[in-house]
């Protein structure tokens, strides 16, 4: 009786925690890539622990350009920010190598069930174009030989005496995961070379700031052995080894943030209800860097239960404060709490397709770029769980007069055939369109000859057909209303014209103040499912407003500043407040730490330094 009752409280566990981070803006894959079923075959990338309805099926490349701002949407089950419920971080990162590959559909258009690309990849077939790759193979094999960090917390979970590196708390038995090294996807920072740059880290211990600053890899370099196996100086030269180093990435150190308010157990509930939004500036690529990256998001949850900071392996096996499935005297009675130790603190994953960064073009120098994308799936909300229906990113965008807005968006055509929506089974498709008498409640849509959403009609034109007739003979009206078959790929109407999915407007100057609601005709499915959104066009620019801001911080101008923050706040959107502190923390080789985003042991006072705040056209 004991074994079923530890058996079925283990299998709750794991079962409510298989479900926790994804991706939708970039478009993340939980591992997924042609597979025409709503589950994933398998984790053939990383380690995302997620579940496997998870994820959004291969669609080709979108292209950002450099100092654009990007918005990603995400959403994390078990909460995070001032929730209260848990401690948790958010690891924003990103890599760009030649070596990057999603894996390539052997059909594109998704027409047969073939899951060509959804191998896993080792040693041997790693350079097949139909099987993705992330880490290099050197990373992964540097991983299998160094020995494991023994002076983690690894509670009463047993990874071994000297075993490698893929041995953690979560992963006890060492399976390995694509190219990922164990150690480092539950750990930050890493304490060895990696290839992952950092963007932002989002969490509910401001006071960590300024270690995660000047220990992000952006800025510090890491150090490393010659002899792979030992993973600490003194080892590496007791072993008569080289202990050599690794230079920073020479990048300027990750933005930290309070991590925004999520509710538990809900899929994206934030702030009034929308997704979590953060802002990001697409880099300047170094002219020695390649331009296909990939976007990585971790999040952390951990327990108020220990020290995640501060305990180490001395907290190990019987010492340990935590214990798998312990029962706890309570009075006369005992009761039996719901703890895998492995879990207890946890890293959860999801990495977005590859991507390119292009430079920007000339017409916009100096000038601030808008994304404006779609993400979403093929379904209804039960075939889409853990996913989301379409919309679009940001659903509500500021800009000012002279800037610039870059619209763009990607589907799949590797949907299951089962799921729910318009046109042919399976594709994504979406178009823009303005909204009859620009009224956002309304779902018909603004003659071509009188919307205000672009200057000239043929880019109008371009944003409701998505280029269709350039591949596709469409129907006529007559020949619709005849064979009425929204499965024909020239049912131009419903957008099967359009082959691959992805569709590029091109970039869009802002010449004048208006709000424009528009749709995709194609989803806009009332009661079913909504693709609406709003472009709002002020009379200043991001950069004045800026610059106005500084202006009015210098002349000591509070209530002008106040005033200014308040409406970019409460229309612009904003990635957050910057509180630092000051820390020391023990080296590498015998760092602390319990669960990712936590590897040294701190020590010593902090400071406070204030904080700043970050305005950006955004989703409110």
């Amino acid at each position: 009786m004991k074994a079923a009752l530890f058996f079925l409280v283990l299998l709750a566990v794991v079962l409510a925690a298989r479900a926790d981070v994804y991706l939708h803006n970039p478009r993340g894959s939980n591992n997924r890539c042609d597979e025409n079923n709503n589950d994933r075959n398998t984790e053939r990338l990383f380690n995302s622990q997620d579940n496997n309805a998870g994820g959004y099926a291969w669609a080709q490349p979108m292209t950002y350009y450099s100092g654009s701002e990007l918005s990603f949407e995400w959403h994390n089950q078990h909460a995070c920010g001032s929730n209260g419920n848990i401690k948790c971080n958010i690891v924003w990162q990103y890599a760009c190598d030649d070596t990057i590959k999603d894996g390539t559909p052997a059909d594109l258009t998704g027409d047969t069930q073939s899951n060509t690309c959804t191998t896993e990849i080792t040693e041997a077939n790693q350079d097949d174009t139909t099987v993705g790759r992330h880490e290099p193979f050197s990373f992964f094999d540097a991983c299998n030989t160094r020995t494991r960090n023994e002076n983690l917390f690894t509670a009463d979970e047993n990874p071994g005496d000297n075993t490698d590196a893929q041995h953690t708390r979560q992963n006890p038995g060492g399976n390995p995961t694509g190219f990922e090294c164990q150690e480092e996807r539950d750990y930050y920072p890493y304490w060895h070379p990696t290839f992952w740059r950092d963007i932002a880290v989002m969490t509910t211990n401001l006071t960590r700031c300024d270690w995660y600053a000047d220990n992000s890899e952006n800025k510090k370099g890491r150090n490393y052995c010659d002899d792979a196996q030992y993973n600490n100086e003194d080892s590496c030269s007791t072993g008569g080894a080289n202990w050599l180093s690794n230079p920073s990435h020479g990048l300027k150190a990750p933005e930290c943030v309070e991590a925004p308010w999520s509710r538990d157990n809900h899929l994206g509930s934030g702030v009034d209800g929308y997704m979590n939004t953060y802002n990001w500036t697409v880099p300047v690529l170094k002219a020695s860097d390649s331009n296909i990256c990939i976007l990585r998001l971790r999040y952390n949850m951990s327990s108020a239960d220990y020290d995640d900071f501060n305990i180490d392996a001395g907290s190990n096996g019987n010492a340990s404060p935590v214990k798998d499935d312990p029962y706890i005297s309570y009075g006369s009675m005992v009761l039996r709490l719901a703890i895998d130790t492995n879990q207890f603190g946890r890293t959860f994953e999801d990495r977005s397709y590859t991507f390119k960064i292009e430079k920007r073009p000339a017409k916009t120098v100096g000038a601030k770029i808008y994304n404006l994308n779609v993400r979403g799936k093929r379904g209804n909300i039960a075939q889409v769980r853990n996913c989301v229906e379409y919309d679009f990113v940001p659903q509500r965008l500021h800009g000012g007069i002279g800037d610039y807005v870059h619209i763009q968006w990607t589907g799949s055509n590797h949907n299951d055939r089962g799921n729910a929506g318009e046109g042919k089974n399976g594709w994504d498709r979406s178009n823009i369109v303005q909204l009859i008498n620009n009224d956002l409640a309304a779902n018909y849509i603004e003659d071509i000859k009188t919307q205000t959403m672009f200057k000239f009609e043929s880019d109008a034109y371009r944003a409701a057909y998505i280029d269709q007739e350039s591949t596709t003979t469409c129907k006529t009206l007559a020949q619709l209303e005849a064979a009425n078959n929204d499965q024909s790929e020239d049912n131009c109407a419903k957008l099967n014209g359009e082959p691959t999915g992805y569709f590029n407007l091109g970039v869009f100057k802002l010449n004048k103040t208006q709000e424009i609601h528009y749709m995709s005709t194609r989803n806009n499915n009332f009661s079913n499912r909504s693709q609406k959104g709003v472009l709002i066009v002020r009379a200043i620019t991001f950069r004045t407003l800026i610059i106005i801001i500084i202006a009015a911080a210098a002349l000591g101008i509070g209530g002008a500043a106040g005033g200014i923050y308040l409406v970019s706040k409460r229309k612009g959107g904003f990635k957050g407040f910057r509180s630092t502190s000051s820390f020391g923390s023990r080296g590498s080789g015998g760092a602390a730490g319990a669960g990712a985003m936590s590897s040294g042991r701190s020590h010593g006072s902090h400071r406070s330094k204030g904080s700043k705040g970050s305005f950006g056209g955004s989703m409110i």
